[in-house]
């Protein structure tokens, strides 16, 4: 019987984390590309509003579409991706984003407990990118920080 209990509780726990977890490598993938291309068309249109900026939340569509409008102007070209790591978007996060009162407020509201957060290490250097859900056949693109912060 505590066997059998024992089996129960890590199935239990094993598929917690799996609906926790939900986004898979190749959905994460495919945003990647895009953002390899910078497209800021295909860009704004899979990034949600608000949007999280390193530390900033931007409320705007009109603000998100101009975000990437500039980088791909700006000549960043993220190059080869060297290592890409996927995590949940958890306590955790005070990892990857700063720790200020804004930034709980954006992960207390708008980040889904589904959510992930994507570490890329690339080219132009490293880069954390908050993903959830679907948009327009992408995950959505809730926040970006980087290049650098290590």
């Amino acid at each position: 019987m505590m066997k059998n209990l024992g089996i129960l509780i890590l199935v239990a726990l094993a598929l917690s984390s799996c609906v926790t977890f939900k986004l898979d490598e190749q959905e994460v993938n495919k945003v990647l590309l895009l953002w390899q291309r910078l497209d800021p068309i295909r860009l704004t249109e899979i990034t949600a509003t608000p949007f999280l900026l390193d530390g900033e939340i931007i409320a705007l569509k009109e603000d998100a579409k101009l975000y990437w409008q500039r980088l791909k102007s700006s000549g960043l070209k993220p190059g080869q991706l060297y290592t890409t790591e996927i995590k949940p978007a958890d306590e955790s996060w005070t990892q990857f984003f700063p720790n200020t009162r804004q930034v709980q407020l954006f992960f207390k509201k708008y980040v889904p407990a589904k959510s992930v957060i994507v570490q890329i290490t690339c080219e132009a250097g490293l880069f954390f990118f908050i993903l959830n859900g679907e948009k327009n056949g992408y995950a959505q693109i809730l926040g970006i920080r980087g290049p650098g912060h290590e």
